[in-house]
């Protein structure tokens, strides 16, 4: 089924241009930012349009946060993730476990990749 999907969408894109197809949702997607602006209808044309205009650019602005603090989580757990000591081994080495005061280093930090040298600073 996916495949004759594609296959339509490719002929659709084909025969019309995609800025046609799209312009309903956009113009839909628009109205609501309008919509929050401006719930009574009381300002002028070109105000709402103002304001609807930086309601939309807090909206993305808000979600490439939200995407850049996921990105950087998911970083933060792979490199933790890799790095986690073995109690085990540990264990058998004679060590005192990790305990929640003495948190094992990062990847990152055990690379000296963030950490810049005391001569350098």
């Amino acid at each position: 089924m996916a495949l004759r999907g594609k296959i339509g969408g490719h002929v659709t894109h084909a025969r019309h241009d995609s800025g046609e197809i799209t312009a309903p949702a956009r113009a839909a997607f628009n109205l609501t930012f309008e919509r929050q602006a401006d719930p009574a209808g009381s300002l002028s044309a070109p105000e709402r349009a103002r304001r609807a205009d930086q309601l939309r650019r807090a909206h993305f602005a808000r979600l490439a946060y939200l995407s850049a603090t996921a990105r950087a989580s998911r970083v933060l757990r792979k490199d933790a993730k890799r790095e986690a000591p073995d109690p085990d081994a540990i264990a058998d080495r004679g060590e005192p476990p990790l305990t929640q005061a003495e948190p094992a280093e990062t990847a990152a930090q055990q690379r000296g990749r963030h950490i810049r040298p005391e001569a350098e600073r």
